[in-house]
């Protein structure tokens, strides 16, 4: 009897923790990238709150980010200790940067724009700083980039009025040819299409904060912090894949970027860590 119940007493263990196992949430990744597993590089203590990063032409040897309460853009070759901080405005809530040829954009949460040629990164104070207010309407603004090949830049709303109680959201399409921001045209991305990715969610607010271009595939990458999301749009916008993010490697996730080679950088503000991060996601063709 006494071996019956605990053969019994397994039994049960055994279907339980197998219960707990399928329950448990399986996490997926885009073509080409292992989301689970990151090369990551620790931010000094002046990039703890680490909002938004760029190549500059996709050289990998540099990268540029901004933080979100000063207005500095910094310099620096992941892996190492020595970042140059170049202040280009006053104190602010500065949320993503992107680099259009010889010139870096940055974006305030307010939706004005600042250009800093890139040759003045790495000097105390940058020279030539241009600002550009009244561009887009009132909202908060977090995602940025810059299409060199197209000449646009994209500018993609996290919170904006026309937005409320809808499940798109609006972007903003510039034309940089003439060397100034000039508006171009917008549209609405349909935040509806990701309820057909995560059953869970059927209806999803969708609050992106940092957009790129893969280099490789010509897709979109649109990052969400609030919904911990990676979704994956062609060229026309349409999803193609939706990745949740565990909140285990993804703290706070707030910008994302390419290099020429498709590898894929992902930053987080530190959260409750002790340090911002920058991950890397080596590509790796599928076969």
């Amino acid at each position: 009897m006494m071996v019956v119940r605990y053969l019994l007493i397994f039994v049960i263990l055994f279907v339980q923790v197998s219960c707990l196992n399928s329950q448990q949430k399986h996490y997926t990744s885009p073509d080409g990238y292992d989301l689970q597993h990151p090369q990551v590089f620790q931010m000094p203590k002046e990039l703890e709150e680490i909002s938004g990063n760029a190549f500059y032409a996709g050289n990998k040897d540099m990268l540029y980010a901004i933080q979100d309460e000063d207005g500095y853009i910094y310099s620096f070759q992941l892996g190492s200790d020595k970042v140059q901080a170049t202040r280009f405005g006053k104190k602010g809530d500065y949320e993503d940067v992107t680099i259009y040829k010889g010139t870096a954009i940055v974006l305030k949460s307010n939706g004005t724009l600042f250009s800093v040629p890139v040759s003045e990164i790495g000097k105390p104070k940058a020279e030539g700083v241009q600002e550009w207010k009244g561009l887009l309407p009132d909202g908060e603004y977090e995602s940025l980039f810059a299409d060199e090949k197209n000449k646009e830049l994209y500018v993609m709303c996290k919170s904006c009025h026309a937005d409320r109680k809808n499940s798109v959201v609006t972007v903003y399409v510039f034309d940089l040819s003439a060397d100034s921001v000039q508006p171009k045209n917008n549209f609405t991305f349909d935040a509806a299409q990701l309820g057909n990715y995560i059953p869970s969610k059927k209806y999803i607010l969708f609050k992106p904060s940092a957009i790129a271009l893969n280099p490789l595939t010509d897709e979109w990458y649109l990052l969400s912090s609030v919904n911990k999301l990676l979704v994956v749009t062609d060229r026309s916008w349409k999803v193609k894949q939706v990745h949740e993010l565990k909140n285990a490697v993804f703290e706070q996730p707030e910008g994302i970027s390419f290099d020429a080679n498709g590898n894929l950088y992902i930053s987080s503000e530190a959260g409750e860590n002790e340090q911002g991060v920058v991950m890397k996601f080596a590509y790796k063709p599928t076969k």
